[in-house]
């Protein structure tokens, strides 16, 4: 696996550390939506690096993250039950 996407597995569940950028939040966020799992420190972290890179104000972010957030999470039960109809 190249480095460029090994790099995920170890910034996973540290979202804190400074070497984490906002491709990192978005992976942690993505595998924990996917899920239905709603952590909200890391989508606060996500919220404030989208409004910086984007210059919106931080309210903006939020509601345009918690409209994809929500319709993403929609899905989970069904993603997972098929996920779970083929065991490994």
């Amino acid at each position: 696996m190249p480095q460029r996407l090994a790099r995920f597995a170890g910034t996973h569940g540290s979202w804190a550390a400074p070497e984490v950028v906002v491709e990192d939040l978005l992976v942690s966020v993505a595998d924990k939506v996917w899920k239905a799992k709603r952590v909200e420190d890391l989508e606060q972290l996500l919220t404030e690096r989208i409004a910086v890179a984007s210059g919106v104000a931080p309210w903006e972010a939020l509601l345009s993250l918690e409209d994809c957030l929500q319709s993403l999470a929609a899905g989970a039960d069904w993603r997972l039950e098929f996920q779970n109809a083929f065991p490994v």
